[in-house]
């Protein structure tokens, strides 16, 4: 792939933006996944309100904390792997954006069946939401530790 020409700028991608984006959700998915190690490795589930890091959904589902866990792992390594290949990154968008990316069969075959204009694609809106809701799934195992096992859920004003 060719190198990113810094003088081709696109009226709705700011790479340093998208870069700091990259990096903040790289860094909560991260400190999610650590957080989540830990309190699985510390904390006794035993004599709390989720025996073996089960909860209950309001029609008597078991969810496992584990499992769930387990799910978050692969898009925080993902947040981390796009954070740290980010030139990579860059350069793909720059190349779509100038019509010089080949993409794979699979993204050929959706370009063909509905084209997008690279050139004006808001990519700063769609990757600050897409790393927002990447961030918020990553650190979903906390969320519900915090909800339902915790009692705080009862002190918000649902």
């Amino acid at each position: 792939m060719p190198a990113m020409d810094e003088n081709t700028r696109l009226p709705n991608y700011d790479p340093a933006f998208c870069r700091n984006v990259a990096k903040w959700g790289a860094a909560v998915c991260f400190v999610g996944v650590v957080a989540e190690i830990c309190i699985f490795s510390l904390v006794d589930p035993a004599h709390g309100s989720c025996p073996a890091w089960i909860i209950y959904d309001p029609s008597g589902h078991p969810i496992s904390l584990g499992v769930v866990f387990a799910l978050t792992l692969f898009p925080a390594f993902w947040a981390c792997f796009v954070f740290f290949n980010w030139k990579h990154f860059s350069q793909v968008i720059h190349a779509q954006a100038t019509g010089t990316y080949t993409p794979g069969p699979l993204l050929q075959a959706l370009r063909d069946y509905r084209p997008i204009d690279y050139r004006v694609f808001p990519y700063n809106q769609v990757f600050l939401v897409v790393i927002l809701g990447w961030s918020i799934f990553c650190t979903s195992p906390l969320w519900l530790m915090l909800l339902g096992c915790t009692g705080l859920a009862r002190y918000l004003p649902l």
